[in-house]
């Protein structure tokens, strides 16, 4: 933990590491599948060798209840530490204010940072909620600092906002359609003096305030990435999503057809056992017979007992 906190704080490319909770997301996805497959594969060989249902019931009851005893912690929320909070009285205001005014445009929320620190919830910082919480646009400032250097953002709406409040007002933010200004309080940021004069106050609270911006506010659109990439991901996803459930059927398939194949050589293997077949060679390594033109043969056979091979006896080869 100290060796990534260091490589975070002083390490600009290791600021991908920090969230750690995003690389667990694969692996989890990983062991679901591979643990659901490996319950059907036991399942299905217990059925297979007529174990008895007790047995089965028991297996069920030991696949369902291996997941909570492996992670006890999860199932009790953490032993305690995982717990709801609840949002102060004044952000529930705050929304259906904008609620009754949905055309008057996007909501900045002030510190102009995409973290917190609520009081209201024990300190712990966190990603911004107010995206979530609020109805329409809400705009986040979305630069990172890593060891006091800032890193550029990837929204240009949260740029042009950044750039407007550099100026020195947040009254001019009607012209990029910025209509309200949320100011959180009591977090980490910073929020200069000034910044929100001419602004009209609609709602103050000990955690949050609104302010409206007077005048006109442009009408601009949201930016919205790029068509091309999202298509390309979606189709990908949809590709791994119908492989995934095409996979157990064309397996199935395979192995049917493999089983055709294997048996389909035009081979007829008598039972040597008391026939007039008694008396012919009997060559080791697999059980002899004769072919369509009865011919000596031997014919190899594989796993479950399926032919693999033919051989010809030495004395009738052409």
């Amino acid at each position: 933990a100290g060796l990534l906190r260091s490589a975070v704080t002083e390490l600009t490319g290791a600021v991908l590491l920090r969230d750690a909770q995003k690389w667990l997301a694969p692996w989890v996805l990983a062991c679901a599948l591979a643990f659901g497959s490996g319950v059907a594969r036991i399942a299905g060989a217990l059925e297979r060798r007529a174990v008895d249902r007790g047995v089965l019931a028991a297996f069920g009851l030991l696949a369902v209840a291996l997941p909570v005893a492996v992670v006890p912690d999860l199932a009790l929320a953490g032993f305690g530490r995982l717990r709801p909070v609840a949002y102060p009285p004044g952000w529930a205001a705050v929304r259906d204010i904008l609620a009754t005014e949905p055309e008057h445009g996007a909501v900045a929320v002030l510190p102009f940072t995409p973290y917190r620190d609520f009081p209201w919830n024990d300190g712990r910082i966190v990603l911004d909620p107010a995206p979530r919480y609020f109805p329409g646009e809400v705009v986040l400032g979305d630069q990172l600092w890593v060891a006091d250097r800032p890193l550029g953002g990837e929204d240009p709406r949260a740029a042009a906002v950044a750039a407007e409040l550099d100026r020195g007002g947040a009254a001019d933010l009607g012209a990029i359609g910025v209509g309200w200004v949320a100011v959180q309080h009591g977090v980490g940021g910073p929020l200069p003096d000034g910044l929100l004069d001419r602004l009209i106050l609609v709602h103050t609270g000990p955690a949050l305030s609104l302010y409206r911006i007077p005048g006109p506010v442009a009408e601009v659109d949201a930016p919205a990435p790029p068509a091309a990439p999202v298509l390309v991901a979606d189709l990908a996803a949809l590709l791994v999503l119908a492989g995934a459930l095409l996979a157990p059927w064309a397996v199935e398939r395979s192995q049917a057809f493999g089983g055709r194949r294997r048996s389909g050589t035009g081979v007829k293997v008598p039972d040597i056992e008391g026939s007039d077949d008694a008396e012919r060679p009997q060559h080791s390594g697999g059980r002899a017979g004769r072919d369509c033109a009865g011919r000596d043969i031997r014919v190899r056979h594989g796993r479950d007992d399926q032919p693999v091979g033919v051989e010809r006896h030495p004395e009738e080869r052409d």
